[in-house]
């Protein structure tokens, strides 16, 4: 199960800094997908611009963190994968905070 935590959390990071460089488009699928980064083409990279260092933060937790685990043995122990699931989930939501926020700021400028 720590596996699969650590793909999720390359995942994410990847789902992240992608679309903040260009090579993902604006989508309903892969990327911070909220009302104000789906707005406009400038709004989706401007909102994952400002979510990548939440994401990198969280997501290099999570993977130093699952493999620390792997690498004891503890690769299906509940209370690990809870945590870093803990831990995605709020990399998640201050990325999502962190790109509603600098979308706001960008369009009061």
């Amino acid at each position: 199960m720590i596996y699969i935590e650590i793909a999720v959390a390359v995942l994410a990071i990847a789902g992240t800094v992608l679309p903040a460089v260009g090579k993902i488009p604006r989508n309903r699928i892969v990327g911070v997908r909220t009302r104000a980064t789906l707005a406009s083409d400038t709004a989706w990279r401007e909102g994952h611009r400002a979510a990548i260092l939440p994401m990198t933060l969280t997501g290099g937790i999570a993977i130093v963190g699952g493999t620390v685990l792997a690498v004891l043995g503890f690769v299906n122990e509940p209370f690990g994968v809870i945590v870093l699931a803990f831990i995605l989930l709020s990399g998640a939501a201050w990325s999502s905070a962190a790109a509603w926020r600098a979308i706001q700021e960008a369009s009061t400028k």
